[in-house]
């Protein structure tokens, strides 16, 4: 092992890390640089993507060196959080843990295509990206693990493998218009003979996503699909746009894979969730003041709540102790604080539950199929 060597590549998008053993390569992965929302904060995100070991040299620790050198490359380059899309029993030892659900809505073309709100629909454009990316910030506002999409943002429409070991196809844009053809509502799908696949929908009313649905359903009637799969949250809009036509809506919450994050520097995190928090507990009718402290096993984070909201402070008298994998739950609002209070080594005061509820609230984090790696 003398002769094992890390080497760390910037590639604009993405940080390469290599594993070398002499002069052969022996594991890897890539870090993806991101912007990723968390209520209403936007932090830095590194996305674990492509992490591959040689054949010869598998089953010999490489892969687990790289992820841990991957944790202190993003470490060092100021990442908040980090996310990755993994197989199954292997990324927890790493500290990650679930954070999305897999969630699927299926209904039949010919009742999709009895959707109102007809608004002409085309192909989308290039020209077309930025009215699309304003849209869509507008219409996933406050949603955790969306890609931010700053301005200049440039997309990837790829659509998930749906037979295993199959290339992945580039999805096709339709965007719906107004009388002066400004984009009022679009959809990325992948539309054959045997399904008709949708994995994002976008909309700024009820008639833009109506008029997005049978768009899409007029594709999917070309193709000789009887039936259009959608990619979307459970309480997307376009869910509740199509619940009246009939369809089935699947979620599915891995035990130990799929959609799984981590903290990667919690200081860091928590300084830009502050304004979410302070948002938060305005809003709420919870009465409580105080100082307590959230005890991790990377870390330590003071929170103080009076009249004035909610600063970071040192510490205070009363603890929270729980791990980061639990806590990362909480921040990405995949489990309540009700939820994660009975798991081993959790220790919550009861009085606080309510402060935590309101702090860390239970939602329906995504990240669109677009903006994965």
């Amino acid at each position: 092992m003398a002769d094992l060597r890390t080497d760390v590549e910037d590639r604009g998008a993405r940080w390469q890390i290599s594993l070398a053993l002499g002069k052969d390569y022996v594991s890897g992965l890539g870090v993806v640089k991101k912007q990723m929302q968390i209520g209403s904060a936007v932090v830095k995100m590194g996305g674990i993507a492509g992490v591959w070991t040689d054949e010869k040299h598998r089953f010999q620790g490489y892969a687990s060196q790289s992820m841990w050198e991957s944790i202190g490359v993003m470490e060092r380059k100021n990442c908040d959080i980090s996310i990755l899309f993994g197989i199954a029993d292997f990324y927890h030892r790493f500290g990650y843990v679930p954070v999305f659900a897999s969630q699927s809505m299926r209904i039949a073309t010919a009742q999709l295509l009895t959707l109102g709100g007809r608004l002409e629909s085309r192909a989308g454009r290039k020209t077309d990206f930025e009215s699309m990316r304003r849209l869509y910030r507008r219409y996933n506002a406050g949603r955790s693990g969306m890609d931010a999409r700053p301005k200049g943002w440039y997309p990837r429409w790829y659509m998930p493998r749906w037979i295993e070991g199959a290339m992945r196809r580039e999805g096709k844009m339709v965007v719906v218009c107004d009388a002066r053809d400004r984009v009022c509502g679009y959809a990325i799908f992948d539309a054959r003979m045997e399904r008709t696949l949708v994995t994002e929908v976008c909309g700024k009313d009820r008639k833009a996503l109506a008029s997005v649905g049978h768009a899409i359903a007029r594709r999917a009637k070309r193709t000789g699909a009887n039936e259009v799969g959608f990619q979307l949250p459970p309480d997307d809009p376009f869910v509740s746009t199509c619940m009246p036509l009939g369809c089935s809506i699947s979620t599915s919450y891995p035990s130990n894979s799929g959609a799984m994050g981590r903290i990667i520097c919690l200081d860091r995190l928590m300084k830009k969730m502050l304004p979410v928090f302070n948002a938060r507990w305005k809003n709420s009718d919870v009465n409580w003041a105080g100082r307590f402290t959230i005890e991790t096993d990377i870390g330590c984070i003071g929170l103080e709540i009076s009249g004035s909201g909610i600063a970071l402070v040192d510490g205070g008298r009363v603890a929270i102790s729980m791990s980061q994998s639990v806590l990362t739950q909480l921040v990405m609002g995949y489990r309540s604080a009700v939820a994660v209070a009975s798991d081993k080594g959790v220790k919550i005061p009861r009085r606080l539950l309510p402060v935590l509820d309101v702090l860390f609230p239970k939602g329906n984090p995504y990240m669109w199929w677009s903006d994965r790696f």
